[in-house]
């Protein structure tokens, strides 16, 4: 039996800055089973299922208001400052590619059985898009913003409104999955892993992670 994300209607006062310093931050539910897993079964199962090593820890909180959810994602990377890497700046380009994103992926118990993807990079660069099929013409006003930790690393503040195709409602379940999209120039991971929220992948809706709406 899954735990589930509980999110609760606490966001008050939130600019979304990439800092995370407002005190209802304190009162969001906190994620931390984000474990390793692979697009193809072929890779070494040494590996899945397992978090990855503390020089990249990810954690998440996530809360919410009225109108959206709002995410702050913490990434350890001992690549201070992500030096010499190119991120994409054009909206709906394809942030995941780049060295370091994170892709939210959340699945609404509508009639209309849609999910909603949410890709943003470490610049703040943000593609979204419905599934099925992908159409990355439509557009959420989301709001992101990131910033570099002295440590290594980054910091993301993401604001995911959803008024445009469903209201929330208290007691409902929705699912999600939270990805992160990571390269490296000298690799901690074994080749084709990546972290994601109890090892589910973003193909795997069927077991996307449950989520309670407060």
């Amino acid at each position: 039996m899954k735990n589930p994300v509980v999110v609760e209607s606490v966001a008050k006062g939130v600019t979304v800055d990439g800092v995370g310093d407002e005190p209802c931050w304190a009162k969001a539910c906190t994620i931390d089973n984000f474990l390793l897993t692979s697009m193809s079964s072929g890779r070494n199962k040494d590996w899945w299922g397992k978090k990855a090593p503390d020089a990249l820890k990810m954690t998440a909180k996530v809360m919410r208001d009225d109108e959206a959810f709002y995410f702050l994602v913490d990434l350890a990377n001992p690549e201070k400052g992500y030096p010499d890497y190119r991120f994409t700046k054009t909206r709906d380009g394809s942030v995941w590619g780049d060295h370091e994103s994170v892709e939210i992926f959340l699945y609404p118990p509508t009639d209309e059985n849609k999910y909603y993807q949410i890709a943003v990079n470490a610049i703040g660069t943000v593609f979204d898009a419905k599934h099925p099929p992908c159409d990355s013409k439509y557009n959420l006003d989301i709001a992101a913003a990131t910033k570099m930790k002295p440590e290594g690393g980054v910091t993301m503040e993401i604001r995911i409104p959803v008024a445009s195709f469903c209201t929330f409602k208290p007691g409902e379940n929705w699912k999600m999955t939270i990805v992160r999209d990571l390269t490296m120039k000298n690799p901690i991971l074994p080749k084709g892993y990546f972290q994601a929220l109890g090892g589910v992948p973003h193909n795997d809706t069927s077991n996307y992670w449950p989520v309670e709406i407060k």
